[in-house]
């Protein structure tokens, strides 16, 4: 990334990021990065610069950009923005990848490997659930955080942008999501 801009936030922006690598960023509130993330997403409009992609020039004009190229995201406030409280906690975590678990134009799901999806990433996650079917609501806030990083993870992801991942969180799950930080790699080759 070089010489990016987002309107009055952010200006002269430039980093690279290496296969592999995590990369933090770190600020005050206001500091800017939340408009930064969410603009590499595609979420927050751009004003300038320019955005490269495994070595070509790319443009992403909104998150099913991201989505496509390989970039994942997951939003500091799950609340608002990262759960869709009236549907369960497999469709939550699915709803990302539907397109490619739906047949005949997309009128049926094959439910069967909606499952395998949700039972394979929920348990290198330790989700804690009661039923697949019930309504993500009824989760502690770190399972549903659990739930949105595995929605993300099997969007087949390459990058993985966690803004504030352990925030409104306890301690324990905070620990788990550090450590799923950190296993990312391993993570990677569960991705669908």
């Amino acid at each position: 990334m070089k010489d990016y801009n987002i309107a009055d936030d952010v200006s002269d922006v430039n980093f690279k990021l290496y296969k592999g690598e995590i990369l933090g960023f770190a600020g005050i509130l206001g500091s800017g990065i939340h408009p930064l993330l969410s603009s590499i997403y595609g979420i927050s409009p751009r004003t300038s610069g320019e955005i490269y992609f495994e070595n070509k020039k790319v443009n992403i004009v909104n998150s099913r950009d991201a989505i496509d190229l390989g970039i994942g995201y997951v939003t500091e406030d799950r609340k608002n923005e990262g759960l869709l409280y009236d549907m369960s906690i497999l469709h939550n975590l699915s709803i990302i990848i539907i397109k490619t678990l739906t047949f005949f134009k997309g009128l049926f799901i094959r439910s069967k490997n909606e499952r395998k999806i949700f039972n394979d990433i929920s348990k290198v996650l330790d989700i804690k659930y009661a039923s697949i079917h019930q309504r993500i609501v009824y989760l502690s806030g770190g399972n549903q955080q659990k739930v949105v990083i595995g929605r993300t993870l099997v969007s087949d992801c390459k990058i993985l942008i966690l803004l504030e991942p352990t925030r409104g969180i306890d301690v324990g799950a905070k620990a788990e999501i550090h450590k799923i930080t950190l296993a990312y790699r391993y993570l990677f080759s569960l991705c669908y």
